[in-house]
């Protein structure tokens, strides 16, 4: 066998067992390489079958070609929606009730919903860029901004109209259409819930199966570090990011339900007393239902564009997890933020002790942000600090019991205390 030049001073390393050192023999250095050639064949291949971006190697981020049923029911609650708004403009326009037209707007909202839950999905089957390298997840929060813009200009239509008809009282309204259309919008909000409750069911099955697949994988092909077992939290956690698009719809119909419901009991009111005020009256107290139920979107938009943290991740829960992986010391630049409502980010950076494996600390804080705390992107920085006291935020979190005093007047000293 004849050696490269590049390797012809190449020492041969010792392999030190109970016995005797040995060294490791050409033909034993042959077989070596055969088996990194075959490893790196083997990483072609995964490469050519998934096509990783230099700014997105995450496994994580690819996502079913299949359509789930979820997805199918979005799709058919829209087609429903669609004919059912203009089956209620036209009613509302033929009864001459704005209850019923406030209804449609209120239906208009979740039209919108539906639709952005759609683009939501569709979108995260696209690939980040160059430019864009977190991908195009924030168009869905644009999107709902959008439509809360919009809802609220409708409502305040309506509003102004139901004004004018108590001022001026010269209006008629048509109980039986109103009746009719009023019981319509209740039967066709039952069907609606029934269908995204199949969906949401479903979609909770086929997402947390997609996962736990490439979760194993990648278990798998780091076999020398041991995963992290937490069932629960991880089931919880995958279950809630699976249902949120459909779980938000699913809240929307609900809403629905009630006001047609209301508006059902308005027409009842108007056809057995004929009193004409309960049209305008029932669409006042739907726009502040209407105004209420976007509110909360309002603000979790404006949240998620603030890069706050969300809600479901305690931070200081999560640093004391952090803090208690073997070989770390200090845990400071820790920072979360949401790019959606269900996709989190964090950057940390872990001092470690002079002796620790830094390999097995990044792995151990990826299992827990990621199984434990259901943080999708993560990075973390380890980096070996011997002679540097603790943060100031760690003796702030730790009991002073834990907390000794030579630490405690180092950070005196650099902070100026």
């Amino acid at each position: 066998m004849t050696v490269p030049k590049a390797l012809g001073n190449f020492n041969p390393p010792t392999i030190t067992t109970n016995d005797k050192p040995q060294k490791i023999l050409p033909r034993d250095r042959s077989e070596s390489m055969q088996s990194v050639m075959t490893s790196l064949n083997s990483i072609q291949s995964l490469k050519d079958d998934l096509p990783l971006y230099y700014c997105d190697k995450d496994l994580f981020n690819r996502a079913p070609n299949t359509t789930s049923r979820a997805e199918r029911s979005l799709y058919l609650a829209t087609v429903l929606t669609i004919f059912f708004i203009i089956a209620e403009v036209l009613g509302g326009y033929l009864a001459n009730s704005l209850a019923i037209m406030t209804d449609a707007g209120h239906m208009l909202s979740d039209l919108a919903s539906f639709v952005i839950s759609i683009i939501a999905i569709k979108i995260s089957h696209m690939k980040p860029t160059k430019r864009l390298s977190y991908g195009f997840h924030r168009a869905e929060v644009l999107g709902a901004l959008t439509s809360v813009l919009l809802i609220w200009i409708l409502t305040g239509v309506l509003v102004y109209l139901a004004i004018v008809r108590i001022v001026h009282n010269d209006f008629e309204v048509d109980a039986d259409l109103m009746l009719i259309t009023a019981g319509t919008g209740v039967i066709f909000n039952i069907i609606m819930g029934a269908v995204l409750h199949l969906g949401k069911t479903e979609h909770s099955h086929f997402q947390q199966s997609f996962t736990n697949d490439v979760e194993q994988g990648v278990k798998d092909s780091t076999t020398s570090l041991p995963p992290i077992h937490d069932g629960n939290n991880n089931q919880s956690v995958h279950k809630h990011k699976a249902n949120i698009n459909v779980r938000a719809a699913f809240v929307h119909v609900l809403g629905d339900l009630v006001q047609s419901i209301g508006v059902l009991m308005a027409a009842v009111i108007v056809k057995s007393t004929h009193w004409r005020l309960a049209d305008p009256i029932c669409t006042f107290f739907f726009s502040v239902l209407v105004l209420i139920t976007t509110a909360t979107v309002l603000r979790d938009a404006v949240l998620v564009l603030m890069e706050a943290a969300p809600r479901h991740v305690d931070i200081d829960t999560l640093h004391a997890d952090l803090c208690s992986i073997e070989g770390v010391r200090d845990v400071h630049s820790l920072r979360v933020w949401s790019l959606t409502m269900d996709k989190t980010a964090i950057s940390v950076h872990l001092d470690t002790e002079k002796d620790c494996d830094s390999n097995h600390v990044v792995h151990e804080a990826n299992e827990r942000l990621r199984i434990r705390h259901g943080i999708k992107y993560i990075t973390v920085q380890v980096q070996c600090v011997c002679s540097r006291s603790v943060s100031q935020y760690t003796l702030l979190s730790l009991p002073a019991s834990n907390v000794d005093k030579p630490a405690a007047d180092n950070v005196n000293e650099q902070t100026g205390l």
